[in-house]
């Protein structure tokens, strides 16, 4: 099969100028054989115009908006049944590809009919480019994996539904767990591994833009617990896996949850010494106005009023730093930081 068609679908709801952005970079792709759906959840906002100025470009773009809202899950579900191309694609309105997006991770599927996903690395990213993560740079090879070694790879390293190209006949048979919608795709992509080989390439080919109002980030560590909790009873009744595959898969569901809680307690820890320093910081200035005229002096006191705390606490920082590093090896993600470069390009 030459140049398959692939599908595209975005779910969308209030965010015009980030969709834009997306959109931008799906025609900027080289590969041409494509359609995107856009599906808004009834922004009420422009994101109806700023579809519809490029569909005037575009026509392989197609605009469909709902009466009401009607749920992030529903809303997927929607854009899953408009598919009718061999291959599609799930893209946040949040997101970015780069333009060889396509024309790589295609390569996989057409070279192997057998695998049912072939994906390429996605950058983790904040919107100031600090790099955050890019889990298929944690796996231990590329090219196809056969199941169960993919299955047991990917808990904890998922690959990033941004950029994964699925096969539609493979995929029809796929359960989407609406109940429990924090880790859908991750119970998604667990039921496709479990089942079929997949292919992967250590490629960065997109960035998943990770930000405050983003569904992942907003949650709490408690509703993280409970979905992986969920996700764990749910694979219990899995037909597709062993009885020993299960234990496996439930162990590793056990350590990601483990690890999740640890870099939530560093995240919270880190966030309230900071706050706490701020705070420090502000009132130790306000005092030394009162006792000096000089900008420069009170430049220097605040710089060391302020670093005092990180020494005081510098020896057990730096264990826990190395210890972190040891867990999610971040130095190996420095590579990436070109990538950021994407974030301003559209």
């Amino acid at each position: 099969m030459k140049n398959p068609k692939i599908t595209t679908i975005i779910p969308t709801y209030k965010r015009p100028k980030l969709l834009q952005k997306a959109l931008t970079s799906i025609i900027n792709q080289t590969y041409s054989n494509f359609e995107v759906h856009v599906c808004d959840n009834n922004s009420q906002d422009e994101t109806e115009t700023v579809v519809k100025d490029f569909i005037k470009k575009d026509p392989r773009i197609h605009y469909h908006c709902h009466e009401e809202n009607i749920g992030m899950m529903a809303n997927y579900k929607y854009g899953f049944s408009l598919v009718k191309s061999p291959f599609f694609s799930l893209l946040s309105d949040d997101d970015i590809l780069f333009p060889w997006f396509y024309e790589e991770t295609i390569k996989g599927l057409i070279e192997f009919p057998e695998v049912a996903i072939s994906a390429s690395s996605t950058i983790i990213m904040s919107p100031h480019g600090e790099i955050r993560g890019a889990p298929l740079e944690l796996w231990k090879k590329e090219g196809k994996i056969a199941s169960p070694n993919c299955l047991f790879e990917l808990i904890g390293k998922y690959p990033v539904p941004t950029c994964i190209i699925f096969r539609k006949d493979m995929i029809n048979k796929i359960y989407i767990d609406e109940s429990n919608s924090l880790v859908w795709d991750c119970d998604f992509l667990i039921q496709i591994a479990a089942r079929y080989p997949i292919f992967i390439s250590k490629k960065p080919c997109g960035i998943l833009l990770t930000h405050e109002q983003s569904f992942s980030t907003s949650q709490n560590i408690d509703t993280w617990k409970n979905s992986i909790f969920k996700l764990k009873n749910r694979i219990k009744l899995f037909n597709q896996i062993s009885l020993e595959h299960k234990k496996i898969v439930c162990k590793l569901l056990e350590n990601q949850l483990n690890n999740e809680l640890k870099n939530a307690s560093f995240a919270s820890i880190k966030e309230y010494l900071f706050a706490k320093d701020i705070k420090k910081l502000k009132k130790s200035i306000a005092n030394y106005r009162k006792k000096y005229n000089s900008n420069y002096k009170i430049f220097i006191i605040s710089i060391i009023i302020f670093f005092y705390p990180f020494f005081r606490w510098n020896t057990n920082l730096l264990l826990w730093i190395r210890k972190l590093k040891k867990t999610f090896p971040l130095s190996k993600f420095s590579p990436y930081k070109k990538y950021k470069i994407w974030l301003t390009k559209y």
